[in-house]
C-alpha cells in the first residue's frame, strides 16, 4: 500500500493535495522491453519472455491505426515512427524554441493508445537528419532555415553543426527530452527511444555527434525512470565508434 500527495511549486508559491492512497498487486502483464543477457540477436521484456520484433518503419502516416492495425493482422508487432517538422514534432519555429507543440503531443498520446491496442512496439525517432543537414540533401529535405534553434529564428546555433556542441542548444535539447520522458515513458509500447534518423547525414562533424550521443544517452538513462532502450541511426555503415558508448543498447 502506498500513500502520496502532489506537490507544485512555482517562485514561492506552493500548493499541496490531499492525500490519496493505491494498492499495488503483481501484474500479469511482461513488462518492458530490455537487452537479452543471453542473446545479442533478440530482446526480453522483464517478465522473462522473448520478444522478437517483426514490423516495419511507417515514418509518417496520417492514420496511424490503420497501419497498426494492418501489422497486427500480419502477425507482426514493431513499428518505427518519426517526430518530425511534419508530424508529431513538438519542438520548431512554431511555436519556437523551448516551445512544445500540444496538438502534437496529444496526438502522440493517441497514436500510444492505438499501439496498445494493437500490441505494437514502437521505435520512436526524436529526430530526423534534415533539422541539421550538412548539404540540400537528395529530396532537398535541409530544414535548417526553419529551425528554432538556428540563430536567425532566435535559437544559440550560428551553424547547423553548431547544435551538437552548443551548450545552451544542449540544455534546450535536453529540456524536450525531460519533456518526453514525463509524458511518454510510462507506456511500455515504446521498444525504444531513437535519437537520429540517419545522423550521418547531419552538418555534425563525427567525432562530435558521438560525444552528443554519448552525453545525451547519459541523460536520458538518468532521467527515464523505466530506463527504455536508446539506439540511434546511420544511412550506411555508420560511425563505428557509436556502438561502442555504453547508454546505446543496439545498433541500427
Amino acid at each position: 500500500l502506498y500513500h502520496y500527495y502532489f506537490q507544485i511549486k512555482a517562485g514561492k508559491s506552493r500548493k499541496k493535495t490531499k492525500t490519496f492512497s493505491v494498492n499495488v498487486v503483481k501484474s500479469e502483464k511482461d513488462g518492458f522491453i530490455r537487452q537479452n543477457t543471453q542473446s545479442y540477436f533478440t530482446f526480453q521484456f522483464d517478465s522473462g519472455k522473448p520478444f522478437r520484433g517483426i514490423g516495419e518503419n511507417i515514418a509518417w502516416a496520417e492514420d496511424y491505426e490503420y497501419y497498426f492495425q494492418k501489422l497486427k493482422e500480419n502477425q507482426c508487432n514493431v513499428a518505427r515512427i518519426w517526430m518530425c517538422p511534419w508530424n508529431l514534432y513538438l519542438e520548431w519555429k512554431n511555436p519556437g524554441l523551448g516551445k512544445y507543440n500540444m496538438k502534437n503531443a496529444a496526438r502522440l498520446d493517441t497514436v500510444l493508445q492505438w499501439a496498445t491496442k494493437y500490441q505494437i512496439y514502437l521505435i520512436l525517432c526524436l529526430d530526423y537528419h534534415g533539422v541539421v543537414q550538412r548539404d540540400q540533401g537528395y529530396f532537398k529535405e535541409n530544414k535548417w532555415d526553419e529551425n528554432p534553434y538556428n540563430m536567425k529564428n532566435g535559437g544559440p546555433c550560428k551553424s547547423a553543426s553548431e547544435f551538437f556542441t552548443h551548450p545552451v542548444a544542449k540544455q534546450f535539447y535536453k529540456n524536450r527530452l525531460l519533456y518526453i520522458v514525463a509524458r511518454y515513458s510510462f507506456s511500455p509500447q515504446i521498444l525504444a527511444w531513437e535519437f537520429w534518423n540517419e545522423v550521418d547525414l547531419t552538418a555534425g562533424k563525427p567525432d562530435e555527434v558521438i560525444r552528443w550521443h554519448e552525453e545525451m544517452a547519459a541523460f536520458l538513462k538518468s532521467i527515464d525512470p523505466y530506463k527504455h532502450l536508446i539506439t540511434t541511426s546511420f544511412s550506411g555503415e555508420g560511425y563505428s565508434d557509436m556502438w561502442k558508448i555504453h547508454q546505446i543498447d543496439f545498433s541500427q
